[in-house]
């Protein structure tokens, strides 16, 4: 785990071995990253059921930076975009490097 996520460990919602992050949560957790430097390989986002304790992933939300097409450009800023423009009832899982 890395300082970010150790950070951001009280704030997280638990469903296995993720770690869910709110809008506001995740946006603060990618301005983290960009100011020490961890990178970011991909946010996945999701929609949680509390009711049925169930989350239903979303594709369209999600996005892999890992991909070569995001060489060299600003990671943070198009991380920071996607969660913005996301409704306000998403829920964000954020992998970075270690």
């Amino acid at each position: 785990m890395n300082e970010v996520e150790l950070m951001f460990e009280d704030k997280a919602i638990k469903r296995g071995l993720m770690a869910i992050y709110t809008k506001q949560d995740a946006l603060q957790f990618v301005l983290e990253c960009q100011k020490q430097s961890v990178g970011i390989l991909g946010i996945d986002a999701f929609r949680l059921f509390p009711d049925k304790n169930a989350i239903q992933p979303s594709m369209e939300d999600s996005i892999d930076f890992s991909g070569s097409s995001f060489k060299g450009n600003d990671i943070y800023s198009d991380a920071l975009a996607l969660i913005s423009t996301r409704k306000p009832d998403m829920y964000f899982e954020i992998v970075c490097a270690s």
